[in-house]
């Protein structure tokens, strides 16, 4: 166990570091070449602010991940299948390259939901698929539903399109996408070790400390976006490696989307209220939360925090239903994030009445 522990520390320290390391370079790199996003009426920034910071969270991912399987492998573990992990690291650049091309030359919406079809088709033929869904709602659960192969390519091909896309449309304000990410991937760093997929752990640490190295420069206010190069990259992340999560341990598709239900739904919501008023759900619009929130008066730093302190208090409660840590530890979170948030309205309320 304790070179998992030792693995493990080197996944978050070195993604970590490498984040923080790389950003400020790739951020100058930009700059130079005049790679920057040039403000519209949906922006919330008002100077051109460099939009290739994905980059280095790609870097720091991918380093800090071969550096902790060199050193399971020098210890002997040789307990993750190099050939599936071989392709989904590939699937993650091809989502992030799709990403970094359209930061560079805007693609249609629609040619980059038909490539997301068919890399999430390519990657089902290679095994990387949702076969089964545990309906019952805990760790260990006996009602498994087998997928036919249509259905399961149908499943599994919506599944890592819909969280590419959710992620990609979270990122719409200064670290909102990169937080949230961080968020979520402690979440199934939790689920993973408890289930003792520790090399899932190991993956998911090493988002976590990436994308918390690029939020130093990614909060408000920012000094880089991370794209649609990195947004694409952690939703694919985030997809694929839940999707093995399901596969080694049949772990239930509904908590994994409980974890991630604010882009979920946010995504789902501004679909259906797009198409509902006759729009393209492809065309940009303020329906997002984020955008409702600033809408209410709230200031851009407070309206991420509040997102921020929305997706903690789903990962407190569902760590909670998973049996992870007691009842006691889950009311103390709950009062703390219950009591900022509160904070937060209270500060909005006296702002108006002055």
């Amino acid at each position: 166990m304790s070179v998992y522990i030792n693995a493990s520390l080197l996944s978050i320290l070195i993604s970590f570091l490498s984040t923080i390391y790389l950003t400020p370079r790739f951020r100058n790199l930009a700059k130079k070449y005049k790679l920057e996003d040039i403000p519209n009426k949906r922006n919330q920034h008002s100077s051109p602010k460099v939009r290739i910071g994905g980059s280095s969270i790609v870097l720091g991912f991918f380093i800090a991940s071969f550096i902790s399987f060199l050193y399971l492998y020098q210890n002997n573990i040789q307990t993750f299948n190099f050939p599936l992990l071989s392709i989904s690291f590939l699937t993650l650049i091809v989502f992030f390259i799709l990403g970094l091309i359209d930061d560079l030359v805007t693609l249609s919406p629609f040619f980059r939901l038909c490539c997301q079809f068919i890399f999430s088709t390519s990657i089902w033929f290679t095994g990387i698929k949702i076969e089964n869904i545990n309906l019952d709602f805990a760790l260990h659960g006996n009602q498994v539903i087998h997928l036919s192969p249509v259905l399961s390519l149908f499943v599994t091909v919506i599944w890592i399109s819909g969280i590419t896309n959710a992620f990609n449309w979270l990122d719409g304000l200064d670290g909102l996408a990169s937080g949230v990410t961080s968020i979520i991937c402690l979440c199934f760093v939790f689920i993973s070790f408890t289930t003792s997929n520790y090399l899932l752990g190991i993956i998911f640490l090493a988002l976590f400390g990436s994308n918390l190295g690029f939020l130093k420069y990614n909060f408000y206010p920012s000094r880089i976006m991370m794209g649609d190069g990195g947004s694409y990259f952690l939703g694919c992340c985030l997809a694929i490696f839940t999707i093995l999560l399901n596969q080694t341990y049949n772990f239930n598709l509904l908590i994994i989307a409980l974890i991630m239900l604010v882009p979920l739904l946010d995504m789902l919501f501004v679909i259906i209220s797009r198409i509902s008023k006759g729009i393209s759900p492809f065309y940009p619009d303020r329906r997002h939360l984020h955008h409702r929130l600033l809408s209410l008066g709230f200031n851009h730093k407070n309206t991420v925090i509040i997102i921020y302190l929305i997706n903690l208090f789903i990962f407190v409660n569902l760590l909670f239903y998973l049996s992870i840590y007691n009842f006691f530890i889950c009311i103390f979170l709950n009062i703390v994030i219950l009591t900022i948030f509160l904070n937060f309205i209270k500060s909005k309320r006296n702002s108006i009445q002055n």
